[in-house]
């Protein structure tokens, strides 16, 4: 793959192959709890900023290449549809970690199987796409999006969505 990667100028001429894959083994191997997910996500939501810190650790511009990627290719062929109906910027992994980001809101993340046919979490999907049909704004491309982030599930709502997500089978994350 890295050395595709050179011959197609998607790495420098001088890459070294080797160094490139290791890199590609690490990142691929690092053990993330949903906590430091979220903390992530968190993270590029507030433009770099870590929200517990304050501290910048991610500049704008590198925020706003990561999160175009991860709207337009972070759930592989399933990216299309979940920008067009969920419209947050999401990444998932194949144990089934899926990140999410609501610019200038808030970042989340679930760990959970099965699969759905893309390799994305069934009910990470169907999870985050009860909470984008409750609260719309969280839609990047709504007028107005992130401009109400004082709106909060009650417990009751919170249970619902919980328990509707656990019911759903993999590739079906439609809101009801």
């Amino acid at each position: 793959m890295a050395a595709n990667l050179v011959h197609l100028g998607g790495l420098p001429a001088n890459s070294s192959i080797d160094g490139t894959y290791q890199g590609f083994v690490t990142v691929n191997n690092l053990r993330l709890t949903p906590q430091m997910m979220a903390m992530a996500a968190a993270t590029l939501a507030n433009g770099g900023i870590n929200p517990v810190s304050g501290e910048r650790v991610l500049s704008y511009r590198l925020v706003r290449y990561v999160l175009t990627t991860m709207m337009t290719a972070g759930l592989y062929d399933g990216s299309g549809r979940w920008a067009y109906t969920v419209g947050m910027p999401a990444k998932s992994g194949v144990a089934g970690g899926l990140l999410v980001v609501a610019p200038g809101v808030g970042g989340f993340a679930t760990v959970s199987e099965p699969l759905d046919l893309q390799g994305n979490s069934a009910r990470g999907l169907a999870f985050f796409s009860g909470l984008a049909h409750k609260f719309p704004f969280l839609h990047s491309f709504t007028p107005g999006a992130g401009s109400d982030p004082n709106l909060a599930l009650t417990p009751v709502q919170g249970c619902h969505l919980t328990s509707m997500t656990v019911e759903q089978e993999p590739g079906e994350y439609a809101p009801e």
